[in-house]
């Protein structure tokens, strides 16, 4: 009887799902929405027992089809990182987990940073600590709820991690997931103690770090009987959604680097640690243990994916409704379109971190005459993600050197591909089943923890020889000088959108 993996991602706006073989070949694949809840200040939450609720619906999914329990040989979990979500001493949520994308708690990250001085805190973290980290949305949820925080016993930072505790009851974490926190200290290999007694909290409220590869545990009666998995299942620690990404990419020299595209997005490439520590701005992340002896230094953007999803509106897509046919009238309408010189979109709907930090949405459409069509504006649409996403290619100082692969769910939309590949002057490599490769990054650590393969690398090999062909997406012959000018244009406006706004 085949053993498999049980490899899941839960993302921002799915959890997505597949077995692994031993040999890489997926089967039985899945996908479950998730609900994000959203309002005008500026909040991005999730329910965490949704993130659980949506693994034990897709085993149930597998159970029927005819797995058997004894099947799943190990479970590996990534997802997405920076997360908030405070937990009383029965492991109940005592507040919905405030996500990364989450920037109300800007005054109390300015007020860290006044009190400690931001370049001090950036050398000691090796990052910055934003309104994104988790002291900061610990602190505001702390002067909102304080009769709440009394009964606070643990603080979990990520959706895979809370996942992991309901399987297994073990309180843990990477340093991929820790490195983004703000209370990270990667020299020590250790939490910064000294920040959170400063602010009155215990060391005992943070997750055990362990490496991604190692075990968290076993899975645990209660939740055998929960999900169907077998107790004593084996259990990876697993790792934040842009450590498993890059695994998939088959991203581990140095100099190596891809692209994630997805609800969010990233470019990333892994440094030596030496040329890592000079962080180009406040809006560049340096993780860790995802390669022996290098970080990953990304600039994570929030809008992405997300934006394409709000043009779909222009074209009638409503809440609700399925968005693969809107996808293919949005690829028809802008097939051998351009965009006017003078149309431009900045796509900044929502808070931004990378490449520009905007506490509050300031996008804009300028440039729009009687004569715009519907078919520009979506070009446009196209193009002023394609542009943010080279401004962080700039900050990065990445060099169009290699085809840059891509991964995550929006390669799917292949309009995207092109308008970034013009716009960057990159080639792109996409690989079939681009959104997948987050699991088979996860699937290969266990492969190696299971003794199926020698190494996470040869494991990536072997599921590269059941693929089919990548495709390679190249620039179009273009004016260099007209989209250079292009890109100053936008971040000039990207830069005055918030003053005019005020």
């Amino acid at each position: 009887m085949q053993s498999y993996i049980a490899s899941f991602d839960i993302g921002t706006s799915e959890v997505k799902a597949a077995l692994l073989g031993r040999h890489g070949g997926s089967s039985l694949e899945h996908s479950i929405a998730l609900t994000t809840f959203c309002d005008g200040d500026g909040a991005v939450e999730q329910e965490a027992r949704d993130w659980f609720d949506a693994v034990r619906r897709i085993a149930a999914d597998w159970w029927r089809s005819g797995i058997a329990p004894s099947q799943i040989a190990m479970i590996a979990i990534s997802g997405q990182m920076q997360n908030f979500l405070p937990l009383d001493r029965d492991q109940a949520p005592l507040h919905r987990a405030v996500l990364y994308a989450d920037q109300r708690p800007l005054p109390e990250a300015r007020e860290i940073n006044a009190r400690y001085g931001a370049d001090i805190l950036s050398r000691e973290l090796d990052n910055p600590l934003t309104a994104a980290s988790i002291l900061p949305k610990l602190l505001r949820w702390r002067s909102e709820f304080s009769r709440d925080c009394q009964r606070l016993r643990r603080i979990v930072l990520g959706a895979k991690d809370y996942v992991v505790l309901c399987l297994t009851g073990s309180h843990i974490t990477d340093r991929t997931n820790a490195s983004t926190t703000g209370l990270y200290l990667p020299k020590a290999d250790a939490w910064h103690a000294g920040l959170l007694a400063d602010y009155g909290f215990p060391l005992e409220l943070m997750p055990e770090l362990r490496r991604p590869g190692e075990l968290a545990g076993v899975v645990s009666a209660l939740a055998a009987s929960q999900t169907g998995f077998a107790a004593g299942t084996p259990v990876l620690c697993g790792m934040g959604d842009a450590g498993a990404a890059t695994l998939g990419a088959g991203v581990c020299r140095a100099g190596e680097a891809y692209l994630y595209l997805g609800t969010t997005a990233w470019l990333a490439h892994l440094a030596p640690p030496d040329t890592a520590a000079a962080m180009p701005c406040r809006s560049v992340f340096r993780l860790a243990g995802i390669a022996d002896g290098l970080s990953l230094r990304a600039a994570p953007t929030l809008n992405a994916g997300n934006i394409l999803r709000w043009a779909l509106t222009l074209i009638g897509h409503q809440h609700g409704d399925g968005a693969a046919d809107f996808f293919r009238q949005f690829a028809a309408e802008v097939r051998d379109v351009e965009v006017p010189d003078s149309l431009l979109f900045v796509p900044y709907l929502h808070a931004e971190r990378c490449p520009i930090v905007l506490p509050a949405p300031s996008g804009a459409l300028l440039g729009i005459t009687a004569a715009t069509t519907r078919g520009q504006i979506l070009q446009a649409v196209l193009q002023g993600t394609a542009l943010s996403l080279r401004w962080c290619a700039e900050l990065l100082g990445m060099q169009a050197t290699a085809p840059l692969t891509v991964v995550g769910g929006g390669v799917r939309c292949e309009a995207w591909l092109q308008a970034i590949a013009d716009t960057l002057e990159f080639e792109l490599l996409a690989k079939p089943d681009a959104q997948m490769l987050p699991l088979r990054g996860l699937a290969a650590l266990a492969a190696v923890e299971l003794g199926w393969s020698r190494s996470a690398e040869a494991f990536l090999e072997c599921i590269d020889g059941t693929m089919s062909t990548p495709t390679l997406w190249r620039p179009r012959n273009g004016d260099r000088h007209r989209i250079g000018a292009k890109f100053d244009t936008f971040k000039r406006y990207a830069a005055a959108l918030p003053a005019m706004a005020d």
